[in-house]
């Protein structure tokens, strides 16, 4: 049970981390990895990742995952978000996901959106000038992976 958003940047713009967290429970899930405080430039990486690490085929979920970032330039700014519902012996909600997009303050509360009706389609961020953000997640009922890759428009 993974659930991992990680950010791909092919643009010339070094992107500066905005507001980013999580909500998990240290006995049962581990955050596996953290983003970094600047997604550079040219092929640059970063991720926010968690897993299910204790009695996952009893109870999982209850997860929160979000990563925003802003360019210091124009001031626009995107993030995602993973919300993992809980499921006892895989009855429940899948996880489903959330978009954000607007020119606010980096330590601004973001205004989450719906990604769409389905966790499976690919997001396209609009309002997003000089910029082709897409979201294209991997859903299945008990996990959600989301590559997020920021090019040139």
């Amino acid at each position: 049970m993974a659930y991992k958003i990680t950010f791909t940047n092919f643009t010339k713009t070094n992107w500066v981390r905005s507001v980013n967290g999580s909500l998990t429970d240290a006995v049962f899930q581990n955050l596996t990895v953290s983003p970094g405080p600047t997604l550079k430039a040219t092929g640059g990486t970063e991720a926010i990742g968690a897993d299910q690490s204790a009695l996952s085929f009893v109870a999982s979920g209850n997860i929160d995952l979000h990563c925003c970032w802003k360019d210091p330039a124009s001031g626009l700014r995107f993030g995602v978000q993973i919300w993992v519902p809980v499921q006892v012996l895989g009855i429940g909600k899948a996880p489903y996901w959330f978009v954000m997009c607007d020119n606010a303050g980096v330590n601004d509360g973001p205004n989450w959106i719906s990604s769409g009706d389905d966790p499976s389609y690919m997001y396209t961020f609009s309002g997003t000038p000089g910029y082709k953000i897409t979201a294209r997640p991997t859903a299945s009922h008990s996990s959600l992976e989301i590559q997020v890759n920021i090019e040139a428009a």
